[in-house]
């Protein structure tokens, strides 16, 4: 509805004439594999194209904050705009419980995205990081993982803070308390996490998304 009301204010266009279709998920990509490998450590998980709408920076920030929980490790996937910005604080800070690896091919990510313990969404301090549910939100949904992201009026338009998702502010200092705070209570991530797949397969799968644009395009007016 962000976004709705933005091109409506910002174009001039009449509410009537704007409907709003969320992105979904394939569900035959992305989807909890019981039997994936994970890893030795408590791993942070993030994928994206290092725009400034993600606050990768945060994140990092956030895995100096962290640097000395020896358990604990950011791995990042992807690369664009801000990557050689994020790799240069990596070695600015010398973090060593920090990870890039690289970008991935699509087919691939559902299998890295089912290894992590925790899942990043975006921390950006743009009006559109306000408005914008990420791709990568749903993603994580279907694949059944307890996510972490800044509290925005967009995410809470399908999401719930602290029945299918865990928000809090972009600081790094409340980033980083937050993913020691789920590390310490596997059950809350537990039960954030299926809640957040319920919601998302059984709502927001490629089937639902389509019969929702034939209903819009029914009733669209003419």
């Amino acid at each position: 509805l962000g976004h709705k009301k933005y091109f409506s204010n910002t174009l001039g266009i009449d509410n009537d004439k704007i409907h709003v279709l969320p992105i979904g998920v394939e569900t035959e990509i992305f989807f909890n594999r019981e039997d994936s490998k994970q890893n030795e450590k408590f791993t942070v998980g993030f994928y994206g194209n290092f725009v400034p709408l993600q606050g990768t920076d945060k994140i990092i920030e956030a895995a100096k904050l962290l640097r000395e929980e020896k358990d604990i490790v950011f791995e990042l996937i992807g690369s664009g705009y801000r990557f050689k910005k994020a790799h240069s604080m990596m070695k600015k800070y010398k973090l060593d419980n920090l990870f890039f690896r690289g970008t991935l091919p699509y087919h691939q990510l559902n299998e890295r995205i089912n290894s992590f313990d925790v899942c990043l969404g975006i921390f950006g301090d743009s009006y559109k990081a306000e408005i914008v549910i990420p791709n990568k939100v749903y993603h994580y949904s279907a694949v059944k993982k307890c996510i972490i992201t800044r509290d925005t009026t967009g995410i809470r338009e399908i999401f719930s803070h602290g029945k299918d998702i865990y928000l809090c502010s972009n600081q790094a200092k409340d980033i980083a308390d937050t993913i020691l705070y789920l590390k310490k209570h596997p059950n809350v991530r537990e039960e954030l996490a299926v809640h957040s797949q319920q919601l998302i397969v059984n709502q927001y799968n490629e089937k639902e998304i389509a019969l929702k644009f034939i209903d819009i395009l029914k009733n669209y007016p003419r």
